[in-house]
């Protein structure tokens, strides 16, 4: 019975580890910085990569403002569109 004892308690200990994971990666996302996008110049002349690269940061039309994760990937995607956006950090 001994036994049965430790290997419950283990088990109540890695759940509780497990919560406290969660929880430290939650507030971790709730500190991290975001960008604010908006754009600012039209799609009239712009290459499809360009438009594109707009449209997958939720810009569809001028004065669009789109909240976004400040990260490496979206760094790049504001860099290759830098000429059509007003960018400010939250």
């Amino acid at each position: 019975m001994a036994e049965k004892k430790v290997v419950e308690e283990a088990a109540v200990e890695k759940k509780t580890r497990a919560k406290k994971a969660t929880a430290k990666k939650t507030a971790e996302k709730a500190e991290e910085k975001k960008l604010e996008v908006t754009l600012i110049k039209g799609f009239s002349g712009k290459m499809k990569t360009q438009i594109a690269v707009a449209k997958s940061l939720g810009l569809h039309r001028i004065g669009d403002v789109s909240v976004q994760p400040d990260n490496d990937a979206t760094r790049g995607k504001i860099a290759k569109i830098s000429h059509m956006l007003s960018v400010k950090e939250n």
